[in-house]
C-alpha cells in the first residue's frame, strides 16, 4: 500500500502476485513489470511511467486516478483495465500497448501512439483527443 503523499519507484523492478493499492505516487522507469497484480489506483492519485518499458500482465487494474504514460511504453497484456472515472493519460512521444486487454471507461487522453494488438477493446469510455490509434 502506498500511502498518501508517498512515491512508489519502480525502476527495473518486477512485483509478482498480491495487491498495489496506490493512495500517493507509482513511479516506473527501466524495465519494470507488475505481473498477476491486483492494482488499485485511487481517486487523485498517479500511476506513471517516466522512462523504459512497464509491462502489465494477467491479474486486474482498477483506476479511479490517472494513469500517465510521459515517456517510455505502458505494455498492458492480457487484462482489463476498470477505468471508472479514471484518466489514462498517453503524452506526446510515449506508447500504450494494448495486447489482448480492455479499457473500460474514464477518460482516454491520447498525444502519442496508442497500439493495439490480439483482442483489444476500448469501451465505455470518453475521447478528449485521439489523433494515433493503431489497430493491428
Amino acid at each position: 500500500m502506498i500511502d498518501s503523499g508517498q512515491i512508489l519507484t519502480l525502476n527495473s523492478t518486477t512485483i509478482t502476485g498480491g495487491i498495489l493499492s496506490n493512495s500517493g505516487t507509482v513511479n516506473a522507469t527501466g524495465a519494470s513489470a507488475l505481473t498477476g497484480v491486483a492494482t488499485t489506483n485511487n481517486s487523485g492519485d498517479l500511476l506513471e511511467v517516466t522512462g523504459g518499458e512497464l509491462t502489465v500482465t494477467g491479474g486486474s487494474v482498477s483506476n479511479t486516478g490517472k494513469i500517465e504514460v510521459v515517456a517510455g511504453t505502458l505494455d498492458l497484456e492480457s487484462l482489463t483495465v476498470t477505468n471508472t472515472s479514471g484518466t489514462v493519460q498517453v503524452d506526446g512521444g510515449a506508447l500504450l500497448d494494448l495486447e489482448s486487454a480492455t479499457i473500460t471507461g474514464g477518460i482516454l487522453s491520447n498525444s502519442g501512439t496508442v497500439n493495439a494488438t490480439g483482442a483489444s477493446a476500448l469501451t465505455g469510455w470518453r475521447p478528449p483527443t485521439i489523433p494515433a490509434i493503431c489497430w493491428r
